[in-house]
């Protein structure tokens, strides 16, 4: 593929000398260097921008000084004494002043770097302010016909302010450069052989602002027209996967049959046949582009994906209603014995009748929107809101009365949980720019305070917070940094609190335990990925690109379930015309279950499950402000 090269292997030098990757300790050092001498030479930008507006600042003050009713212009002085023709230069000098320390301030707190504590204020406003100031001088200067000395003196503000936004522009150009290398450094990423192979190394490679993987051939493992062929596994390019033809999708599997078959001296020849079938496919024929379709198409082939419809009852529609949201859609459902509950856009919960789904009660529960809902016991809802509150609903009052409980922080919440035993709430936040943190809130649930919180353990927003059923001083977050954490909070030390860490190398959508214990963990990303992991955060199973296991459509993952009854993991999906798929996950392999799709169901994404395996019974919401009620048949 043109734009991508293999860089080949000497025999004669090892692994580590054939390479010229650097490894993650070297890497982070070579930046943390670049970004500290960046970091340094801004900040004497900076000081120097901030002592000529304290000139210019000077200039202006001179004039108040002056002992005449009528002040000259200073600069004008080296042409002889040119004094003012405005009706009221010391306003006109007040403006001009107040228009340079506002640009002077608005520059201190838009730098990364800073070179002096201030309060945080809004920027565009302190700009805007300044901009508007500084123009009042120029435009009496204008009205009042004085001369062009005069005027070049009065938009001397506006100038600066210039020179303030073309250095921001640049030092902000710098910073972004060194964001792109460090999104597009190498990592070393080793791979095991069967034949005691030389190991892979594999590198980001950054190239006309996308972001492809190469791996390198093995030792004496070339191939012709490197430009033009796709390493098996070992590319990731920017290709749909619905765009691309399923007889690929067949390549890719070959490929994965033939990994054992390739030797330090040669190619096998069906190997060699799969090649050249690979090099003949063109890449310029796919009319649209996405990341990583590929590398999505190699790990669905990795995958063994099978069709078992006995392994779960076949569920049959009770009841389908439009909700009548309107414009707004359902984001979770679940249930208790008596009710049907919702949560929507519009910020409202609402409790069905189980039996009829009729609607029983509307819960204006909070002013923002609601970013999570979780059913604690059979009387207790908790709702999460982006208006900085947690609330606990008592359903035997609903619609009587108010939350019974309000968990108060000073950031919107994105996620939360209890443990076990009621005691302990853990509330997750979105990723705040004045704090540069995402935090997580620890409340004692006997009186609604604040018990302690976690600043540093993710670096943008939490997306999900899973409490172990088990253990109460143990959860799990999940953050769109990438990370999956595990604690254990018997003691709130934040450093030595984490129990493991796992990297998806994604924002994570959502994780959770399962297992007979909930021994182990799952983790689900926006890119529609799927891994499954030890308690000590060790992979167990790397499923891939979910979107890609061709045996039905798939679009996004919906969630995982644990059935405590039967001990069966479930991975639950759909696709964009509301169905919903079920398949049982084994260690390598799912096995298709179920699909839930008849007329007068969804016919838009859907957003939550609710599944009680107790009765097999399910709730199902989705963007279509449809609710439905789904029953296994025995």
């Amino acid at each position: 593929m043109e734009g991508l090269h293999f860089r080949k292997k000497e025999g004669s030098r090892n692994a580590e000398e054939e390479t010229e990757f650097l490894d993650e300790e070297e890497q982070e050092k070579l930046l943390q260097e670049l970004r500290e001498q960046n970091d340094t030479a801004n900040l004497n930008i900076q000081i120097g921008l901030v002592v000529i507006g304290l000139l210019v600042a000077a200039l202006f003050g001179s004039v108040l000084f002056q002992r005449t009713n009528i002040p000259s212009i200073p600069i004008a002085d080296i042409f002889g004494s040119t004094p003012s023709l405005l009706d009221s230069p010391v306003f006109a000098i007040f403006c001009s002043l107040v228009s340079v320390f506002l640009a002077i301030l608005t520059l201190l707190n838009s730098s990364r770097v800073k070179m002096m504590m201030l309060p945080r204020l809004p920027v565009q406003y302190t700009g805007l302010a300044a901009i508007i100031t500084g123009s009042i001088s120029p435009v009496l200067s204008i009205s009042s016909h004085t001369t062009y000395i005069e005027l070049f003196f009065w938009t001397i503000p506006i100038v600066l302010m210039m020179m303030y936004y073309f250095a921001f522009h640049m030092i902000n150009q710098v910073y972004q450069g060194l964001d792109e290398l460090e999104g597009s450094k190498y990592k070393y990423k080793e791979i095991g052989s069967v034949h005691n192979m030389t190991a892979r190394k594999r590198k980001l490679v950054n190239r006309r602002g996308e972001i492809v993987k190469v791996e390198l051939p093995a030792e004496d493992l070339t191939f012709p027209e490197a430009d033009k062929i796709v390493d098996y596994g070992g590319v990731v390019c920017n290709i749909k996967a619905s765009d691309i033809e399923s007889d690929f999708l067949n390549y890719a599997r070959k490929c994965r049959n033939y990994q054992s078959l390739y030797t330090k001296k040669h190619i096998n020849s069906d190997a060699s046949e799969w090649v050249d079938s690979l090099q003949s496919f063109q890449f310029q024929d796919m009319p649209q582009f996405q990341n990583d379709g590929i590398q999505m198409l190699l790990d669905a082939a990795n995958v063994n994906v099978q069709t078992c419809t006995d392994i779960l009852p076949s569920f049959q529609l009770v009841k389908g209603i439009d909700l009548g949201y309107n414009n707004d859609y359902v984001f979770d459902v679940s249930a208790n014995s008596q009710y049907a509950i919702t949560s929507a856009s519009d910020n409202f919960v609402r409790l069905y009748d189980l039996s009829t789904l009729q609607l029983s009660y509307t819960i204006p529960a909070h002013k923002e929107r609601i970013s999570k809902m979780k059913l604690k016991s059979d009387q207790h809802l908790f709702t999460a809101s982006e208006d900085h509150t947690l609330k606990r609903w008592d359903l035997r009052t609903a619609g009587s009365t108010g939350p019974v409980q309000t968990f108060k922080y000073s950031k919107p919440l994105t996620a939360f949980d209890l443990n076990c035993n009621d005691t302990m709430a853990i509330a997750g936040t979105e990723f705040s720019t004045n704090t540069q943190s995402a935090d997580l809130a620890f409340f004692d649930t006997r009186n609604a305070s604040l018990l302690h919180t976690f600043t540093e353990s993710h670096g943008d927003d939490i997306t999900e917070i899973q409490c172990h059923p088990n253990l109460p001083a143990q959860f799990i977050s999940c953050s769109t940094d990438g990370l999956l954490n595990n604690y254990d909070v018997t003691e709130f030390d934040e450093e030595e609190a984490m129990i493991s860490v796992v990297n998806s190398g994604s924002s994570v959508n959502k994780a959770g335990y399962f297992g007979p214990n909930a021994e182990y963990l799952y983790c689900l990303t926006h890119v529609e990925t799927f891994s499954l992991h030890t308690f000590e955060g060790d992979i167990i199973c790397d499923f891939g690109d979910i979107r890609s296991i061709g045996l039905t459509s798939v679009d996004y993952a919906i969630d995982c379930s644990y059935d405590p009854i039967a001990q069966r993991f479930y991975l639950i999906t759909g696709d964009n015309s509301g169905t919903v798929d079920f398949f049982h996950v084994n260690v390598g392999q799912l096995q298709y279950c179920q699909q839930l799709k008849v007329a007068g169901s969804h016919s838009d994404i859907v957003r939550s499950l609710y599944w009680n395996h107790s009765t097999q019974s399910i709730l199902t919401g989705g963007e279509d402000g449809r609710l439905c009620a789904w029953q296994g048949q025995a």
